[in-house]
């Protein structure tokens, strides 16, 4: 048996593998739907909670528990000014509830009408992968203010790990945060909340912490396995995640017409590498054979943890001497900033990383971090292409 075939049995075996196995084992319709990552699905869940006549059993409760909440939280003591104090959100009216979803693009409001008071208006930017866009949370707060002129408004920046707005006036929340909430009302409400209601918040909380990390059992099971198996465990994630990167590959080459572009990938697919090239650039021979097929620059993308990086890269000449003076051009002319080293024989001219991947068996989410690569190093390819393109053809030797 060969030294990775042992290291793997030795994983197999371990009575800590089974367990990390039953846990993740679990049926867990959000997993099953693919929606534990979906933004959207996250907030129709809060929307239904946060309804005091949906039919989760909990009546107002949980409005009235979030709000609370908001005010306890960790940074938020700054911004309560205008806010509703303790007293009023005990005495919200649960009879004049409505929750919008999308209103103006806002992913959650919930409108409170009182009698004596100014309505109440609560506004939630719910984030669970992507990120804030620009000048996104004071825009609907503008567009909220507009809508219900005279409300008192409670603005919310909801994320997985406590981000910090933009906008400072938005009180800040966290999905852990929420989990935590939900299985409080669960202990207390006991037997009032039906069993089906139970199972379905049961499971949404479980994505919630594995999501947020917050899983301790889980995470120190896996950390004492790795501690034993550590050789073991990165040889089956390079194996699976290379696997990942190809089949991801294939659908983002499909997307942008890869065929029609005549990109043509290098040498094959490497363990986590892909290598490839456009026809502008293999009409710049450099060298008689080796890197990049003797040509100037070469496309690559690579795993690196968790996340994607692609690059342009400048390799190897057959005259050292020449290919600094390239480099200095490109610099010149194509504003690169790159290190020059004389000798050198490699540099990155351009390089971006795609955010982390929650989920390697996701091809078409690879394949849309790959989209999303491409669409980022489009500036800095069209800076080299016009560059190079008044270089070349230079004395280029032949191919051996």
């Amino acid at each position: 048996m060969s030294h990775e075939s042992t290291k793997l049995a030795s994983l197999l075996i371990d009575p800590d593998w089974e367990r990390i196995l039953s846990r993740l084992a679990r049926f867990n319709p959000f997993r099953v739907l693919r929606i534990a990552d979906a933004e959207i699905r996250h907030s129709n869940v809060l929307g239904w909670l946060f309804d005091p006549q949906e039919n989760h059993g909990f009546g107002d409760a949980f409005l009235r528990k979030f709000l609370l909440m908001l005010l306890q939280g960790s940074g938020n003591e700054a911004r309560q000014e205008g806010l509703p104090s303790i007293l009023e959100i005990l005495d919200l009216p649960a009879s004049d509830v409505t929750v919008f979803r999308e209103f103006d693009r806002i992913d959650l409001m919930v409108v409170v009408e009182r009698r004596l008071l100014p309505g109440l208006v609560i506004l939630i930017e719910n984030k669970w992968n992507s990120k804030e866009r620009s000048n996104q949370l004071t825009r609907y707060k503008e567009k909220t203010n507009q809508s219900f002129a005279g409300y008192q408004m409670v603005p919310v920046f909801l994320t997985r790990d406590g981000q910090e707005p933009s906008d400072p006036s938005y009180l800040t929340a966290t999905h852990p945060e929420i989990a935590k909430l939900l299985r409080s009302m669960l202990e207390l409400w006991g037997e009032r909340v039906s069993s089906q209601v139970r199972g379905f918040l049961s499971q949404y909380i479980e994505v919630i912490e594995e999501n947020s990390q917050v899983d301790k059992e889980l995470e120190a099971l896996a950390r004492k396995l790795f501690s034993r198996h550590e050789e073991a465990i990165r040889l089956v994630y390079g194996i699976g995640t290379s696997r990942s990167l190809v089949d991801g590959w294939t659908l983002f080459f499909e997307s942008i017409h890869g065929e029609q572009m005549k990109m043509e990938a290098l040498w094959g697919v490497q363990p986590g590498w892909i290598w490839f090239q456009l026809p502008e650039q293999r009409e710049q021979r450099v060298n008689p054979q080796g890197w990049g097929n003797g040509m100037a620059t070469c496309f690559w993308v690579r795993i690196e943890g968790d996340q994607i990086r692609m690059v342009l890269e400048a390799g190897p000449w057959d005259d050292p001497a020449r290919r600094y003076a390239f480099i200095e051009h490109l610099n010149s002319t194509a504003k690169f900033s790159v290190w020059n080293k004389e000798g050198g024989q490699y540099t990155r001219l351009a390089s971006v990383k795609a955010g982390a991947i929650s989920d390697w068996s996701d091809a078409s989410s690879i394949g849309s971090n790959l989209e999303d690569l491409w669409r980022r190093m489009q500036p800095a390819w069209e800076r080299y292409r016009v560059a190079s393109s008044n270089y070349f053809p230079i004395s280029m030797p032949e191919a051996g």
